[in-house]
């Protein structure tokens, strides 16, 4: 069974991770620049049960311009319906790409063409010790920036 503590955990290492990955130049760029260039990457997701309640709501990042959506499968897993938002517009969930229960990871599916991906670099070429950003969407509030 996953604790709250650890999905919590779970979540934070998966945005961080993404985040990491970024391209260096988005590194390197300040907070604005960052916000600027990946917001649009970001979706808020709501899941709902059979009976048309809220009982989950998350983040998640657009992977790939198709349609692809990392985020964690705690988020979706006790799931009738899912809703993913992105910039203001209800995106259809088509099903699931992959799932990985253990590492609290699922990659969605949804329907859109030419969709904003987050920015894919080389982890190798990123300096140690660069600050990482994190665009969430905490507690209901839409695409918020951490620094740390």
């Amino acid at each position: 069974m996953i604790t709250y503590r650890r999905m919590r955990f779970s979540s934070l290492l998966i945005i961080s991770l993404i985040l990491l990955i970024l391209s260096p130049t988005g590194l390197l760029a300040d907070t604005e620049e960052f916000f600027k260039e990946n917001n649009g990457s970001v979706v808020v997701i709501n899941t709902y049960d059979k009976r048309g309640k809220l009982i989950n709501h998350g983040s998640g990042f657009i992977v790939r311009d198709d349609g692809a959506i990392a985020t964690n499968y705690h988020i979706i897993s006790n799931a009738k319906d899912i809703k993913v938002k992105s910039r203001g517009k209800l995106l259809k969930v088509e099903g699931l790409i992959h799932t990985d229960i253990e590492n609290d990871l699922v990659i969605l599916k949804v329907k859109g063409k030419n969709l904003p991906a987050v920015k894919i670099g080389d982890i190798e070429k990123a300096p140690v010790g660069e600050n990482i950003y994190l665009i969430s969407s905490p507690e209901g509030h839409e695409n918020k920036i951490s620094e740390g």
